[in-house]
């Protein structure tokens, strides 16, 4: 089960086709990375897109372009770790960057929550960043502006 909340301007409440455009992009993501399918995820991202996956799923730090995508796909196959994504809630920030947290899933155990930073724009992801942490911790720590 998923939870997008609005963290916008002053608190207001964002239109509802906002509200279903990061769900459906947050989902495509954490769907794409399920499946290991380089090609749907790349469709999400602009051409000079820059990821930095967890600790758990790097192979060489920040992953740069779509072929950096590529790349960090077959590194996560190379390590096989055999871990899925599940999102627990999905936050918009002022900015327009999507927040997801949730769990990582072995054998369909949670092992571990993730926190998950999206900065789209023109409806692509320009960049990423995912911590091993839960979204109080990340919140304590202010590494996500809301």
């Amino acid at each position: 089960m998923s939870v997008l909340r609005e963290t916008g301007a002053q608190g207001a409440p964002a239109n509802g086709s906002a509200e279903q455009a990061a769900q459906s992009l947050a989902q495509r993501w954490i769907d794409a990375f399920n499946r290991r399918d380089p090609d749907a995820l790349i469709a999400l991202c602009s051409p000079q897109v820059k990821h930095e996956p967890s600790v758990l799923a790097r192979g060489g730090g920040v992953y740069e372009g779509r072929a950096g995508i590529r790349e960090w796909f077959a590194d996560v196959a190379r390590a096989n770790f055999g871990y899925l994504a599940s999102i627990g809630e999905v936050s918009v920030c002022a900015s327009g960057d999507l927040l997801v947290f949730g769990d990582l899933l072995i054998e369909g155990e949670p092992v571990t929550p993730y926190s998950l930073r999206l900065r789209v724009r023109d409806g692509l992801v320009v960049e990423t960043r995912t911590f091993l942490s839960d979204h109080e911790t990340m919140d304590s720590l202010h590494r996500f502006e809301r």
